[in-house]
């Protein structure tokens, strides 16, 4: 009987695992039986929704699918993470706080009136009671389960659309790790109002291959939280947001103020204006000229 030479394995003895190609696209492109074809012409037939103009649909489903504030938290359960996805509760946007935070650092107006981000966004605030674990399961997203048609035209758009909150950079990763390429790729808005900064080789390399389309990118630095300030962590903030170097971002916001935490008992001696107005102001330019 001969023997099998060193190194060698018969093809019968083991049968190699089959190589996992991963899901770039939203819909699967298997063909569809006869059946889910006459579904799928009686839908394109039939459908009021289906039958309007290109042009006119395609304007009802950046109403119906976008111009929201989407707020992302993670947390971790027996060791597994999960996401979580809420609907900003707030009315308007942030673009007046951060108008008045710009005008406050330029010595052109003052802070009166103006509510940090952490504090607008108090009633939406994340919990599992209130959150769904499935972005895809907001009840204005259910359009695109009526048909193929419809999932095809605005699947990515709630992705495109919208704008992504994080109150954490941690959070980036699961959220980016959880979707498929292409949703990843659409997304096109986020803003960050983080506690810290978070500096990572599995962040830098996700916010690098996984937000390609990222255009507006938007920053509320809380300088004196937790009493410290900027001059002190200039440096790891910066890090931080330079992960986001050599993206196509078009529009690039940095928004530091004083805030004041109620875990203080008193407002700690708040970070000059003229500081935090020069380093968001060089951290913007850093953004787009890495950009170019």
């Amino acid at each position: 009987m001969a023997k099998r030479k060193a190194g060698s394995v018969a093809s019968s003895d083991v049968e190699l695992p089959k190589k996992r190609t991963p899901r770039l696209k939203v819909l699967s492109t298997s063909s569809r039986t006869s059946e889910q074809q006459a579904i799928y012409e009686a839908n394109a037939a039939n459908s009021p929704l289906l039958k309007l103009p290109p042009e006119i649909r395609n304007r009802i489903w950046h109403l119906v699918l976008g111009g929201r504030t989407i707020h992302i938290s993670s947390s971790s359960v027996m060791g597994r993470r999960r996401r979580f996805y809420s609907v900003c509760q707030v009315p308007g946007s942030d673009d007046e706080s951060a108008k008045k935070i710009k005008q406050h650092n330029a010595l052109s107006g003052d802070a009166e009136g103006f509510e940090s981000h952490r504090r607008r966004h108090d009633a939406c605030q994340i919990s599992q009671s209130t959150a769904t674990t499935d972005y895809a399961s907001q009840s204005s997203l259910n359009v695109l389960r009526t048909c193929r048609q419809a999932h095809e035209e605005g699947a990515l758009l709630p992705f495109k659309l919208n704008d992504f909150d994080f109150h954490s950079f941690a959070h980036l990763v699961p959220f980016l790790q959880g979707l498929f390429q292409a949703q990843a790729h659409a997304i096109e808005m986020i803003t960050l109002a983080c506690f810290a900064p978070h500096t990572t080789l599995t962040l830098a390399r996700l916010v690098k291959t996984r937000l390609k389309g990222l255009r507006q990118l938007r920053c509320f630095v809380e300088v004196n939280i937790y009493g410290t300030s900027l001059p002190v962590f200039r440096p790891s903030w910066s890090k931080a947001l330079s992960q986001f170097n050599g993206l196509a971002i078009t529009s690039a916001t940095v928004l530091a103020y004083n805030g004041f935490s109620g875990l203080m008992r008193s407002p700690p001696a708040g970070c000059s204006r003229e500081v935090m107005r020069d380093w968001a102001k060089e951290t913007e330019d850093g953004l787009l000229v890495a950009a170019e």
